[in-house]
């Protein structure tokens, strides 16, 4: 059975705890992972997903999707292991059109304060990070206006 609908978006903003694990081979989209007991954990901590870290607080990505930062005009995506969603590389190609750059960066736990926003790409659209851990995340309403209108502008292919 095959349906055809517009993605189920995530319409609260999300609560991310920080854990140390990466996934095998990341760059590939597979189910021999513990992701997803990673994020049963963090949502039994009282959060929303995972964010997925290497040993040495290196950010990857979280259990169910990519994370971008705000940074300047721009936004900067975690390079480390991660799977580079759909959404991702839709948002890459189409922020420059929005007046956005994009750009790949070492991000570090200890670097989520000083970023000015962060969001959340996945199959279910661009949601709003408003914590890590104990740090609260600015929520930039306009700057995260701007990804889910560069997301929208993505045309449907006709099945």
């Amino acid at each position: 059975m095959v349906t055809v609908k517009q993605p189920g978006g995530v319409s609260t903003p999300q609560r991310l705890q920080s854990l140390r694990y990466q996934r095998p081979d990341a760059h590939l989209k597979h189910l021999a992972t513990d992701q997803g007991y990673y994020s049963r954990l963090a949502r039994r901590n009282g959060f929303d997903d995972a964010l997925l870290t290497a040993c040495d607080g290196i950010v990857s990505e979280v259990a169910i999707a990519n994370i971008g930062f705000f940074e300047g005009s721009g936004v900067v995506w975690p390079n480390a292991p991660l799977l580079r969603g759909i959404t991702m590389q839709l948002l890459e190609r189409k922020l420059p059109e929005f007046g956005v750059t994009s750009r790949h960066v070492t991000v570090r736990l200890g670097d989520i304060a000083s970023f000015e926003g962060a969001f959340l790409s996945n199959a279910r659209g661009v949601a709003v990070v408003s914590q890590v851990d104990d740090i609260t995340v600015p929520m930039q309403a306009e700057r995260i206006k701007t990804i889910v209108d560069a997301y929208a502008s993505v045309s449907w292919d006709t099945i």
